[in-house]
């Protein structure tokens, strides 16, 4: 049987039990009136959720999917007056309410404004919708709110402290960088590629910009950067045309002819450049010994390719 995938009270759970006390209320199914419906127009949203970017596209898909089937995991919400508020969930609010639902499950949870809002981020950082830089702000958020280590979120989300680190460090990029990753126009990629051009302003947006009218890969935009920053003095274009980007073969698929074929290419290379290298007397005798070798088994390959 498939292991559980751990709910997020379960995970603001854990979160919570190693970083202070509570009374239980909050993660005790029982508390407060537990799993009820509740009518829509007496919810509402978190005006602190920590989500920023919500796709139109995507929330009318869940409410064709609750039409037909309804919603499978019901809202996190806190009273709040006369009303409810949403601490988790309200993407389904949404889509629910566009789907003409009059009511909608939800746990009702007794929370302070501190839990609730630990609740929607840790939510938000496990879904996988979530753009990279709403998803880097929730971990920053995260992380101010509970004044742990990077590495102790890390390791209650389930995540490696580098991938935290590479997520939070985004929010340094420049505001029209973040934007086109918050619109997945760019990748997480190339969000760290132009991160390493912080202190270059000028060859940041360059880049910037040739990653846009050249639409590439996450993987080209750092193979581009690494190679601007070690080629000082020529244009982004001449750098990229310069780049090697046809797949290479892997070694393991490649003949034992092949290898030779490459290996002799090689050697002979490496023979030309020989006249310009100044050679110790002891050098020139292992030189010439090892030619001497490899000539040896050159005669005897092409004896038996005249054969």
């Amino acid at each position: 049987m498939a292991k559980k995938k751990p709910s997020v009270l379960e995970k603001a759970g854990e979160i919570f039990k190693e970083e202070k006390e509570l009374t239980g209320e909050l993660f005790d199914i029982n508390a407060g009136k537990g799993l009820v419906r509740i009518k829509i127009d007496r919810i509402v949203p978190n005006p602190n959720q920590p989500r920023k970017t919500f796709y139109e596209q995507t929330i009318s898909e869940l409410a064709e999917s609750i039409k037909e089937h309804g919603i499978l995991s019901p809202i996190i919400v806190r009273p709040s007056g006369k009303k409810y508020e949403i601490v988790a969930g309200e993407r389904r609010f949404k889509a629910s309410r566009q789907a003409g639902l009059k009511e909608i499950p939800a746990l009702i949870r007794k929370v302070s404004n501190g839990e609730a809002r630990v609740i929607s981020l840790i939510e938000n950082i496990q879904r996988e919708d979530l753009n990279d830089i709403d998803r880097a702000s929730a971990l920053r958020d995260l992380k101010v709110n509970l004044g742990s280590p990077w590495e102790a979120i890390a390791k209650r989300l389930g995540l490696t402290k580098r991938r935290v680190l590479d997520l939070v460090g985004l929010l340094d990029l420049p505001e029209e960088v973040k934007e086109e990753i918050r619109h997945k126009k760019l990748t997480e990629k190339h969000g760290r590629a132009l991160r390493q051009l912080l202190k270059e302003a000028d060859i940041l947006r360059e880049v910037f910009e040739f990653f846009q009218e050249n639409k590439l890969t996450g993987d080209q935009s750092l193979e581009l950067v690494k190679a601007v920053k070690s080629e000082p003095g020529f244009t982004i274009k001449e750098i990229f045309n310069k780049l090697d980007r046809k797949p290479k073969k892997e070694k393991s698929k490649q003949s034992t002819i092949e290898i030779a074929i490459n290996d002799c290419a090689k050697l002979s290379r490496t023979i030309e450049k020989l006249g310009a290298e100044k050679i110790t007397k002891d050098d020139k005798k292992e030189i010439k010994k090892s030619l001497q070798n490899i000539k040896a088994q050159i005669d005897n390959i092409l004896d038996f390719i005249k054969g």
